[in-house]
């Protein structure tokens, strides 16, 4: 069985698909592995794969803004996306997704206390990750967060 530790180095190496060329590195995602809250990017974006970290890319910020008000850590969420590299503003294709869901299933495998995973994503195709609720928006995730927690606490 791989380690999340395993898959951020398979990830750093990959070149499966053509986005490889461009970015700055690779980000496989970021969080321990006994989280039980999981939220998916689509993407990382420019300023992400720059400084290195999702969660320091714009919806990284927006991210770690709501968790906050819903008083939640960043050390209790493992935060990937479905494309470990970014596309320089392009559109994410759908190809490329494929060529990454590898990683992601191999993530979620090792994840092994997760309650929740939440995708953020426009894309309406998408290969389909168990147990996920799929959001388009981050704004959507406000009120999911909401519901997890109160589920949560009964």
């Amino acid at each position: 069985m791989s380690t999340l530790l395993t898959i951020a180095e398979q990830v750093r190496k990959c070149t499966r698909c053509p986005l490889w060329k461009h970015r700055l590195q690779a980000l496989p995602g970021e969080g321990k592995q006994n989280v039980k809250l999981l939220i998916v990017l689509e993407s990382p974006d420019e300023i992400a794969d720059r400084k290195g970290n999702l969660w320091d890319g714009k919806v990284g910020r927006q991210l770690l803004q709501l968790l906050k008000e819903k008083k939640i850590t960043k050390d209790q969420v493992f935060l990937t996306s479905l494309v470990k590299c970014s596309p320089k503003g392009s559109p994410v294709d759908i190809r490329e997704i494929e060529e990454c869901h590898e990683y992601m299933k191999k993530q979620i495998d090792c994840l092994n206390s997760l309650e929740h995973i939440f995708v953020i994503s426009k894309k309406k195709t998408l290969p389909v990750i168990d147990k996920a609720t799929y959001l388009k928006e981050i704004s959507e995730l406000k009120e999911e967060l909401k519901i997890a927690i109160v589920k949560k606490k009964k």
